[in-house]
């Protein structure tokens, strides 16, 4: 480990946004990728057998078990942890959504992630800086029918990054990176309820390339 190297833990590697990003800083000689995900994809394990990065998994749907970060996160002065997986799971109406379907939300988009963080705040050690990117919405500041537990859960996280922003040596950005060309936009646009009239709206958007978010993230924020 290079002293002039970055450390990047990100959250949810192995599709998506998160897996975009992950390919592009893996470019980078400056960073080194720390992953926190279900599972890894075949070049991902590839990579790590030739350790270019490391991970562990974790699935959010259970309380995560805690992450010996104070090895991880040792002789690295900037560190950076992106908040990127999540679920917009369930999209329906609340009077028919299930108990479960609740827990699973809140632990997925919430719980799970502040855990993993807390544990991560607390192996800080004097002279480390830590920059979190919390991946949004528009959602967290725009109701959508359906979508309660999910445009509730990006308001709870702003508010809370922007709350942590004042603690020492820590800095938070909350990011909405728009309409992006995802598996979840695929879950949107096959959604059947009639009743959901934001369905062709999203039909009527045009996506955005992952890879081209992950750009622009990289270049602003990293």
């Amino acid at each position: 480990m290079s002293k002039n190297k970055k450390l990047v833990i990100i959250t949810g590697i192995n599709r998506g946004l998160g897996k975009a990003l992950f390919n592009q800083i893996m470019n980078r000689e400056d960073f080194f990728i720390f992953g926190i995900t279900r599972k890894i994809n075949n070049n991902q394990k590839i990579l790590f057998e030739k350790n270019s990065f490391d991970y562990c998994i974790r699935d959010f749907l259970y309380e995560p078990e805690p992450i010996a970060f104070d090895n991880i996160i040792k002789g690295y002065s900037e560190l950076i942890f992106i908040n990127n997986a999540f679920t917009i799971e369930p999209m329906d109406f609340f009077r028919v959504i299930k108990r479960n379907e609740i827990k699973e939300s809140i632990s997925i988009n919430i719980l799970s992630p502040l855990m993993i963080l807390n544990n991560l705040v607390k192996s800080l050690n004097e002279g480390q800086h830590l920059k979190i990117i919390n991946i949004s919405s528009g959602a967290s500041s725009r109701a959508i029918k359906g979508w309660g537990l999910y445009c509730s859960s990006k308001s709870f996280n702003e508010m809370f990054f922007k709350c942590l922003d004042f603690e020492s040596n820590i800095e938070t950005h909350s990011i909405d990176p728009g309409v992006i060309d995802t598996k979840m936009q695929k879950k949107i646009r096959s959604n059947s309820i009639k009743d959901f009239d934001w369905v062709d709206y999203f039909k009527s958007v045009e996506l955005l390339n992952p890879n081209d978010v992950a750009k622009k993230i990289i270049d602003k924020y990293l």
